[in-house]
C-alpha cells in the first residue's frame, strides 16, 4: 500500500545516528515501573471465551487480525499476561462461570468484542529522525528503528465476576483497548520484498509496507497491549473510573497496606497487620441511604438513616471533591470506625450501598484483602 509524502528528504534533520525501541507507555506505572515488575495480583483469574463475529475486518480494509478465532486471540492475551506481565497468581482460560468456580478462580473476566476492529496507518513515527540517521550512516540500522505509527483499535468490554462459589457478582465493568502501533521497516515488510528495494533510495518512513507483514505486526502489538491493560487493571485497579458512576474505596493505606499510597477500588489489598480499622467511601450518582460492610460472609457494619449524612451533605461531599452524584464516607462522622480481624491468607470486604429509589438495585464493591501476601 503507497501512503502520500509528506515530507520532503531534503528539508530532514539529522537527529541522531543512534535510537532504540522505547517501552510502550501503557507497560508502565504512574513511577515508571514496568508492569511486570510490579507485584503479580494475588489471586486466580479465570478468562472467559470472547466472541469473534466482528473479528475480520472489511473487504477494503488495508489490515486485519491474522487471527482465525476468538478463541486464539483469548489464548494470545493470556500468554501476555502470564509471560510478558506476571499478571497475577494464575490466569487461565475457561469456558464459563461455573468452570472458573470449579477450577478455584477468584476472578471472572468475561470478555465481549465492544466494536468492530479498525487497523490504519496514522502518521511517520515520531522516532523518525533516529531512523534516518541510521539508514543515512548504516543503512539497515534504519530498517530496525520505529519510524510509522498505526491507529490500532482492538476494544474488548470485560465483565468482571467474583464470589464465583456463591452469588457470582458482576463487580466491575471495565472496557480495556489498544491503540497506537509505532512499527519498524522490517515489522512492516519482509526483507526480500519491493519495500527493501525502495529502501535503498528512500528512508523507511516513506516506503511501502505489506499488508500481510504489517497486519501480523499490528495483531501482536494488539494482543501485548490488550494483556499489559488487563494487568494494569488487575494489580493497580480501574483503568478508567466514571465520576458518575458507582464506586467503592477502601482506604487502607495508613493501617498497613503495601499495595502503594493510594485508596484501593475493589480489586485487592496486601497487607501485614490481622487487623485495620475500616475506612472508606462510596460515590454514586444517586443519594445512598445505605451502607453495610460483610468481612469473609458476616456482617460487621451497616449505617443507615441518621446515622448517613444528608442527601444535600452528600452531594456536596461530592463538590468538593470535583465529581458529580453523591458521596458517603464510612463510618459516618457519628459513628467509630470498626475493626477488621483479618484470618490467614485471603479476606473478601464486601461493601453493599443502598441508594434511593426502589426500583435501583443494590450496588456491592468486593475487596480481596491479604494478609501478610500470603496467597
Amino acid at each position: 500500500m503507497h501512503r502520500p509524502l509528506t515530507r520532503l528528504a531534503c528539508l530532514l534533520p539529522i537527529a541522531g545516528f543512534a535510537a532504540c525501541a522505547s517501552t510502550n507507555p501503557s507497560y508502565l506505572d504512574e513511577n515508571g515501573t514496568h508492569l511486570k515488575d510490579l507485584t503479580p495480583a494475588p489471586f486466580r483469574v479465570a478468562v472467559g471465551p470472547i466472541d469473534a463475529e466482528e473479528l475480520r475486518a472489511t473487504e477494503d480494509a488495508a489490515y486485519a487480525l491474522t487471527l482465525q478465532s476468538g478463541t486464539e486471540l483469548r489464548e494470545r492475551v493470556i500468554d501476555a499476561m502470564v509471560t510478558r506481565f506476571d499478571a497475577a497468581s494464575a490466569v487461565f482460560a475457561v469456558t464459563d462461570r461455573e468452570q472458573a468456580a470449579a477450577q478455584g478462580a477468584d476472578i471472572y473476566l468475561e470478555p465481549r468484542l465492544a466494536r468492530p476492529v479498525a487497523m490504519e496507518y496514522r502518521e511517520v513515527s515520531s522516532s523518525w529522525p533516529g531512523s534516518l540517521g541510521l539508514w543515512l550512516v548504516t543503512w539497515v540500522g534504519g530498517l530496525v528503528v520505529d519510524s510509522s505509527t498505526y491507529d490500532c483499535d482492538l476494544t474488548l468490554d470485560v465483565r468482571v465476576y467474583a464470589n464465583l462459589q456463591d452469588r457470582s457478582e458482576q463487580i466491575q465493568r471495565q472496557p480495556v483497548q489498544s491503540g497506537a502501533v509505532d512499527l519498524s521497516f522490517m515489522e512492516r515488510n519482509d526483507f526480500m520484498s519491493l519495500g527493501t528495494l525502495q529502501a535503498l533510495i528512500l528512508p523507511p518512513f516513506w516506503t511501502t509496507d505489506s499488508s500481510e507483514a504489517t497486519s501480523a505486526s499490528l495483531t501482536d502489538a494488539a494482543c501485548e497491549q490488550l494483556a499489559a491493560n488487563l494487568t494494569r487493571y488487575l494489580k493497580l485497579g480501574p483503568l478508567e473510573q466514571d465520576s458518575r458512576a458507582s464506586i467503592t474505596l477502601l482506604d487502607l493505606d495508613q493501617q498497613g497496606a503495601t499495595t502503594g499510597d493510594r485508596k484501593v477500588p475493589g480489586v485487592y489489598a496486601v497487607v501485614d497487620r490481622d487487623q485495620l480499622l475500616l475506612k472508606g467511601l462510596t460515590r454514586s450518582r444517586y443519594p445512598v441511604r445505605e451502607v453495610a460492610v460483610e468481612l469473609n460472609g458476616t456482617e460487621v457494619a451497616q449505617w443507615s438513616g441518621d446515622d448517613l449524612a444528608s442527601f444535600q451533605q452528600q452531594q456536596d461531599l461530592a463538590i468538593g471533591e470535583g465529581v458529580s452524584g453523591f458521596q458517603q464516607p464510612f463510618p459516618p462522622a457519628t459513628a467509630n470506625a470498626p475493626w477488621l480481624a483479618l484470618q490467614p491468607e485471603k479476606n473478601t470486604v464486601v461493601v453493599r450501598v443502598r441508594v434511593e429509589g426502589e426500583d435501583r438495585p443494590l450496588r456491592t464493591s468486593r475487596t480481596f484483602v491479604f494478609y501478610r501476601g500470603v496467597r
